[in-house]
């Protein structure tokens, strides 16, 4: 009895320094995975960062494509900065162009938010082409009736907004996304009826300061929540 009683007992202090042993090793391993992680995605951000310093838009498309996994076929860049555009899909072809506002954000390179503006663009890809090719266009030039476009931005938009977390948008970028709601939101609200002139755009069709800060401290603290679990 005593040797099976010692035996036993052996067989279990030595399962148990296994099973220690395992524990740590998965924790040495989570841990090296994270760093990793951490090493690739600093890497990718670095490398980001210089192709689009560099001028080299095709690079980083590639790069911010291939990061998150984007569907970015059909797909162009124009080397032409556009004042009106951050990119543009084409109606019958579905032809998306980036131009090179789409990699910066407020002058700082940010895969991220590219992959947001592609996201954008992709949606649209998906809604109604009759709608987009068709009817958007001359009611809006002809009759003045802004609604189908509005209609169209909106939920491009909100759906840009939804993927936020994905992209580690910051809260600047948020609000920037919000102010477009905002923007043809009022534009839906007024039954079509977009900005007269710059003035109006402004006063009428601009997120009100207050409204801003409270989107922006609305994200800070959905980040800030985040951040603490």
């Amino acid at each position: 009895m005593p040797e099976f009683k010692r035996s036993r007992t052996c067989i279990l202090v030595l399962a148990g320094l296994s099973l220690l042993a395992g524990c740590k090793h998965t924790a040495a391993t989570l841990k090296d995975s994270s760093q990793a992680a951490l090493t690739n995605t600093i890497e990718f951000e670095e490398t980001f960062r210089k192709a689009v310093n560099a001028e080299r838009y095709d690079e980083a498309l590639q790069l911010a494509c291939a990061h998150f996994a984007l569907q970015c076929k059909n797909m162009g860049v124009s080397p032409d900065e556009s004042k009106s555009a951050r990119a543009v899909t084409y109606p019958y072809t579905n032809k998306i162009v980036l131009y090179p506002g789409a990699f910066s954000f407020m002058g700082i390179p940010h895969a991220g938010w590219l992959a947001s503006i592609i996201e954008h663009e992709n949606f649209h890809t998906r809604q109604s082409m009759y709608i987009r090719a068709v009817v958007m266009g001359p009611q809006a030039r002809i009759l003045g009736d802004r609604s189908y476009e509005a209609g169209v931005e909106y939920e491009a938009w909100d759906y840009q907004l939804k993927q936020a977390d994905r992209f580690h948008l910051n809260c600047e970028m948020v609000l920037e996304i919000e102010r477009q709601l905002y923007f043809y939101g009022k534009i839906l609200q007024n039954k079509g009826r977009g900005p007269q002139d710059e003035a109006e755009e402004v006063n009428d069709f601009t997120m009100p300061d207050q409204e801003q800060r409270i989107v922006f401290k609305r994200c800070e603290r959905s980040r800030n929540s985040s951040v603490s679990k």
